[in-house]
């Protein structure tokens, strides 16, 4: 069987002939860039629902995290990631955490303004809502 591989943004599409049927045939399927579960969506709001009424909407793959109506965070890859500035970015970089990257396999990309939850910060009810109050501070004065 001969195989010809095309590929496209968010669509795999790949074409091979059926030596019996002397045909061709394509098959698609859509690969997700960034694939979130809503399990760990409902862990995120559940552990800031002390914090604040939080709320998710989907986009692009991954969920935007909202209070108020102003995105303070987003998931990805079911990985919490929450905004940041030179006030606070020095505390996520000092935990380890990394960036958000929306493309990971380019060799030049753009470094967003979010920086993963470090796990001890997701798991503290003490701690997270203080970060997630400062993210939020964050975006609102950025709006």
């Amino acid at each position: 069987m001969n195989l010809d591989i095309l590929s496209f943004v968010s669509v795999s599409c790949f074409v091979f002939r059926i030596s019996d049927l002397k045909s061709w045939a394509v098959l698609c399927t859509r690969k997700s860039l960034m694939a979130i579960s809503d399990e760990f969506i409902d862990y995120v709001i559940d552990q800031l629902s002390a914090w604040g009424d939080v709320s998710a909407r989907k986009m692009f793959g991954g969920a935007g995290l909202y209070c108020d109506g102003v995105m303070f965070g987003l998931i990805a890859d079911d990985v919490a990631y929450l905004k940041v500035d030179d006030s606070n970015r020095e505390d996520f970089v000092k935990a380890g955490s990394s960036p958000f990257n929306p493309y990971p396999d380019k060799v030049k990309t753009t470094v967003m303004s979010y920086y993963e939850i470090p796990a001890d910060v997701l798991e503290s009810p003490e701690v997270l809502p203080e970060r997630a109050q400062r993210s939020f501070d964050i975006a609102r004065k950025k709006k």
